[in-house]
């Protein structure tokens, strides 16, 4: 019986364990593609999807959500940051 916890155990280690390495792999390619994003040549071979993973890293490391509360100027900046990294516009805003 105490063999079967200790496996049991093991198992559930090593399933964490490789959760752990498909979670840095994919953050590591999140990271490259923002860092793409920064140089307007490599940022066209970016994908739609890809810059949309670079857009929502970004809000979730702010603390915000598309779909959560946020003040006035928050809305404001996600939408800029919508168009700017995921729909390539420019980031000039028209004066006011």
């Amino acid at each position: 019986m105490h063999s079967e916890i200790h496996s049991v155990g093991e198992t559930e280690q090593r399933r964490l364990e490789e959760e752990a390495k498909v979670k840095a792999t994919e953050d590591a390619r999140i990271q490259r593609n923002a860092l793409k994003m920064l140089d307007s040549e490599q940022a066209k071979d970016l994908t739609l999807k890809e810059r949309e993973e670079v857009y929502r890293r970004s809000l979730k490391q702010m603390g915000l959500k598309e779909d959560g509360t946020m003040t006035p100027a928050q809305k404001d900046m996600v939408q800029r940051m919508y168009r700017t990294m995921v729909l390539g516009e420019s980031g000039k805003r028209p004066p006011n």
